[in-house]
């Protein structure tokens, strides 16, 4: 996880997609034993032509526990991918993410999906939007 660890950046015109993801160990969510595990939690901004269309970095000093993250990573898979969702702010969706690790100064999104399945939202919940609005295939520059 540690090659992820870092502050990223793309920009491309006036379209700009910026990620801040930190590794932290906390509590297994997975587990009810009280074991401790890394994850990696982030926050991200997104501008497209200039305006900004989704933003969470104001929340970079906070943790896990506080809950204010836009991005969640339980782990890497064989070929340097890391899984992870992102909260897609703009829409109320949080979708699916594979980042690939190219090298110690670049990480590239590969794709962005909605999770599969039948949702249940109960009377008076918002329903998100399942549209996907920040960019995919994209690569991004450690700063």
């Amino acid at each position: 996880m540690d090659k992820f660890v870092g502050h990223w950046k793309w920009i491309s015109g006036n379209n700009s997609f910026e990620m801040i993801l930190k590794k932290e160990k906390t509590f297994n969510i997975i587990k009810d034993d009280h074991s401790c595990v890394d994850y990696i939690i982030g926050f991200h901004q997104y501008i497209k032509n200039g305006v900004i269309i989704e933003n969470s970095l104001q929340h970079q000093n906070t943790n896990f526990s506080q809950k204010l993250k836009s991005i969640f990573g339980a782990g890497v898979i064989p070929g340097d991918i890391l899984w992870a969702g992102i909260d897609n702010l703009s829409t109320g969706n949080n979708v699916k993410m594979e980042v690939e690790y190219i090298d110690s100064n670049h990480i590239k999104i590969i794709s962005l999906k909605n999770d599969q399945g039948t949702k249940v939202y109960f009377p008076g919940e918002t329903i998100p939007s399942s549209e996907i609005t920040l960019p995919q295939n994209i690569i991004l520059t450690k700063q």
